[in-house]
Parts: structure tokens; C-alpha cells; sequence
């Protein structure tokens, strides 16, 4: 916690604590920037393979309106897995953490991957019951 003092005189906290590395406001990182992969990965899968089985404008509707509520769905779950992780290593040392954190963006990896195939075989759920 910082205590600063006023032009009374008096102290006041100013906000939440600093951290070694605190990033400034606005900032993208890599861990945005995976998020925002693992959101669309499911949609650009999903267009892959209505493109490629040449659904009709019903598929289309649906199935991307599905690849999207599906990229969300992927998104709350990494970041629910990834915090999980975060409190769990702060417990450990730094350099551990370190090592959690590498382990963290592991983890986004998967979940890119597994919206993915999530994609693929949504839509081939919507094609085959839509279609």
C-alpha cells in the first residue's frame, strides 16, 4: 500500500499496492492478445468448414453465432484456469512463478487448440442437424 500525503497533511492510501513490473493502464500483452486468438479460433473454424462443405445462409447464421458464443465460452474458461493458476503461485517464490507463468501461457496454447477442434466439430453438429 502507498500512503501519500495531501496538501492537509494528512495520509491517505492511493490505490492498490506496487508490484515488481506493474504494467500501466491500457496496455496489450501476449496474454490479450492469446485471448483474443482463443475467442476467434472457434469462428475461423467454423467458416473453414462451412466454406469448405458449402453450406447454405441457415449454417451460416447459425453456426457462426454458435462459434461465437463457443469463443466466449473458451475466453471465461482461460481466464478462469489462468487466475486460478496466478493465485495458486503466490504462494512460491519468484522464480517459480516464473515458471507458473510459462506454464500459463501453456495453458492458452491449449485452449487455442481446443476451440479450435470445438469449432470444427460444432459445425459439423450444424451442418449435419441444419443442413
Amino acid at each position: 500500500m502507498v500512503l501519500r500525503e495531501s496538501a492537509h497533511g494528512t495520509k491517505s492510501d492511493s490505490g492498490p499496492p506496487e508490484t515488481k513490473g506493474q504494467q500501466q493502464a491500457g496496455q496489450v500483452t501476449l496474454g490479450h492478445l492469446l485471448m483474443a486468438t482463443a475467442f476467434f479460433m472457434p469462428a475461423a473454424a467454423a467458416f473453414a468448414e462451412l466454406k469448405r462443405a458449402h453450406g447454405g445462409i441457415l449454417p451460416y447464421v447459425v453456426g457462426v453465432a454458435a462459434a461465437i458464443a463457443l469463443g466466449a465460452l473458451v475466453v471465461r474458461l482461460d481466464w478462469a484456469s489462468g487466475r486460478q493458476l496466478w493465485l495458486y503461485s503466490q504462494r512460491y517464490s519468484d522464480r517459480s512463478q516464473n515458471w507458473f507463468a510459462l506454464g500459463g501461457f501453456g495453458l492458452q496454447i491449449v485452449w487455442i487448440i481446443a476451440g479450435a477442434i470445438a469449432g470444427f466439430r460444432l459445425i459439423s453438429f450444424v451442418l449435419k442437424h441444419v443442413h
